[in-house]
């Protein structure tokens, strides 16, 4: 998630350029592929700080710079989850920060990017920032998406969680 620029455009901000979606069975394979990919982009990870294994691992391949240390906006969203960073790397994942994620990406979604015209009759249509989305699983998620009250332990929003993290650290 950063700014970008295309050769037919502006530059354009605010557009998610990676994701890596895997369930491998060795979990080796998920980080090394992972950190391949936070490299290539010169990014951060921002991971859930239950993550410990991934922490870890960076940590044992110095590679900890690669993952971002627990920002300090999570404070505001949950005040007491200074009792939950067993790490400073990563944030603590809670009901309030769902919720918080949740209004980032509705926000990101619903926000009108730009206004094209018709060329015969002038009316005018909205582009909303959804457009920009061009990851299947996330739109996909999105779709299934149930508020948190009637989400079962089955449902697994993992794509909405990393792009509503994203969001925030921006």
């Amino acid at each position: 998630y950063k700014g970008t620029h295309r050769l037919s455009a502006e530059h354009s901000n605010k557009t998610l350029v990676a994701s890596y979606r895997a369930r491998p069975k060795d979990k080796m394979d998920f980080f090394k592929k992972a950190i391949m990919l936070i490299e290539y982009y010169n990014a951060e990870a921002l991971v859930e700080n239950n993550i410990r294994w991934f922490i870890q691992e960076a940590i044992k391949e110095k590679k900890q710079h690669k993952i971002a240390k627990s920002p300090k906006w999570i404070l505001d969203i949950t005040p007491n989850a200074t009792s939950q960073l067993t790490t400073p790397y990563g944030v603590p994942m809670s009901n309030k920060l769902k919720e918080e994620i949740i209004d980032a990406c509705v926000k990101y979604v619903s926000e009108v990017i730009y206004i094209t015209y018709d060329e015969e009759t002038g009316e005018p249509t909205e582009h909303y920032g959804v457009e920009r989305i061009k990851n299947v699983f996330l739109l996909k998620e999105f779709l299934a998406w149930k508020p948190i009250k009637d989400q079962s332990p089955k449902d697994n929003y993992d794509n909405i969680i990393s792009f509503g993290l994203a969001l925030l650290s921006a």
